[in-house]
């Protein structure tokens, strides 16, 4: 079976999802990434700015901005170069509704052998709300074109720190991811959560990087 074909069906599996699901939270996000820093300095700049769901009511943004670790090499992938691991410490928070929450946000982006390992750590301040958020990709280039296929998860704890009453929802499925040129960034994921109240949740993210 051709590598096309292959992609196509990951494209239908994950398109088709919803239609089997009694209850699914059907999303879009939408971001802006900007990251400054030499290929060969350490340290640099990150800001990001968030829709988180561009169909939920009230709107909300997320805005962030921190310094950046970062080892040698370029921050994009080169066509001899892979872009370099880092992570990044942010501050920032969510506007909308007439309130400000305040978060703090760490953001791990690592490449090991051929593939992409993405971890967010996410703390609202006022609410004591965590988001886990994981995300393992593997490149491919079948001819020309170029997209990515993983496994992600999502893992959301609310509540008291350290109470038993703790609520916790989490969620796990593929993602397939479609860079569109050098700055845009195009990925669908399908989770499968554990609470059927919530259930399932589909997202299509877009992400700028200029």
């Amino acid at each position: 079976m051709s590598r096309y074909i292959r992609f196509a069906l990951i494209l239908v599996v994950l398109g088709a999802c919803p239609a089997f699901a009694q209850n699914v939270d059907t999303q879009v996000r939408l971001g802006l990434q900007v990251a400054a820093a030499e290929p060969e300095n350490h340290v640099g700049l990150a800001a990001w700015a968030l829709v988180p769901d561009a169909t939920a009511a009230p709107f909300r943004s997320l805005f962030l901005g921190g310094v950046m670790l970062k080892a040698d090499g370029p921050l994009k992938p080169e066509p001899k170069r892979k872009a370099a691991n880092r992570i990044q410490f942010l501050a920032g928070g969510f506007v909308g509704g007439g309130r400000f929450h305040p978060v703090l946000d760490s953001r791990l982006f690592l490449n090991f052998s051929g593939l992409d390992l993405y971890q967010e750590v996410v703390y609202v301040t006022s609410t004591n709300k965590v988001k886990l958020e994981q995300c393992l990709r593997k490149m491919l280039h079948p001819g020309k074109a170029k997209f990515a296929v993983g496994v992600g998860s999502e893992i959301f704890v609310s509540g008291p720190f350290f109470a038993p009453a703790r609520k916790s929802l989490y969620g796990v499925g593929p993602e397939v991811l479609v860079p569109i040129g050098s700055r845009l960034a195009v990925f669908i994921q399908y989770q499968f959560r554990n609470a059927n109240r919530a259930g399932d949740m589909f997202r299509v993210n877009a992400v700028v990087s200029p």
